[in-house]
């Protein structure tokens, strides 16, 4: 006889994931999950994570990460919000192209979240976007006067100059950049 048995029911993980939106939570690490199902073996929980994340009642957003889609915790910008969770303990700003785009310098909208950071460089793509750290030398207290606070986003945004400083260290193609305009928006600035 075959006993089956059904691990970590919908239920289950919809209680889960209350009490982390409750708790201001709405991406969850796989070792978050099995502290709070502790009964369960790895691989099975794996299986019921990968499961329900194929129904639809999570999203996996990488290896070990998923978010809770239906959470009210998921801040408008869950993509920079994602990014910093990714880089914890690092400084991230918003630079490169998203920013030159938003300032207006280039014309070009950007098709993934460009962040310098003094973490390590890379391309992280994942269902809610693509991210691209650029790894920047500068220590952050050289950083400082050139970046602003974004409380609405959590994040640090470049000047438009150290944003086009920061495309320049990372070697890309300076054609699309309107000169003019990224000196006007420093004049005003000053």
């Amino acid at each position: 006889m075959f006993l089956y048995i059904m691990f970590m029911t919908l239920r289950e993980l919809t209680g889960f994931l209350r009490f982390l939106d409750r708790n201001g939570a709405w991406l969850f690490t796989f070792d978050q999950a099995r502290s709070y199902f502790r009964d369960e073996p790895n691989n099975t929980l794996r299986h019921a994570l990968g499961r329900h994340a194929k129904g639809g009642a999570i999203l996996r957003l990488r290896r070990g990460l998923y978010a809770n889609p239906d959470a009210r915790s998921r801040p408008f910008y869950a993509l920079e919000a994602l990014a910093l969770f990714l880089r914890p303990g690092q400084t991230n700003y918003l630079s490169l192209v998203s920013r030159l785009s938003e300032l207006g310098i280039i014309s070009q909208t950007p098709s993934l979240l460009t962040l310098a950071t003094t973490g390590r460089a890379g391309l992280i793509h994942t269902p809610l976007g693509a991210i691209e750290f650029a790894h920047t030398p500068l220590a952050p207290l050289e950083l400082a006067p050139s970046l602003a606070w974004d409380a609405q986003r959590g994040l640090w945004l470049a000047s438009g100059r150290l944003a086009w400083e920061d495309l320049r260290r990372a070697d890309r193609n300076l054609d699309l950049v309107d000169h003019e305009e990224l000196e006007r928006l420093e004049s005003a600035v000053t």
